[in-house]
């Protein structure tokens, strides 16, 4: 598989990306349905997407494509509830 894309470096138990399945070193490859080559995109779609919105993910997690569904949090409120 194509293998350009944005690599998760860091989620931990208890980040909304955990929970919906991503995992530290998958690669995204697709972010609703659009390609992801570089962080920067990666980026610029996740805050383009409206909170509590859900979008189609797809990484590559050992050599093997995976589909996710992932809901797009509220970074304020999370950053509120860690105080």
């Amino acid at each position: 598989p194509n293998l350009n894309g944005a690599v998760i470096t860091r989620v931990e138990p208890g980040y909304p990306a955990y929970e919906y399945g991503l995992r530290n070193y998958d690669v995204i490859l697709e972010w609703n349905h659009q390609p992801i080559t570089v962080h920067s995109i990666l980026y610029r779609y996740v805050e383009m997407t409206p909170p509590n919105e859900s979008v189609s993910v797809v990484i590559a997690r050992d050599g093997e494509l995976q589909e996710l569904q992932v809901r797009v949090g509220n970074r304020n409120e999370y950053l509120r509830s860690l105080e």
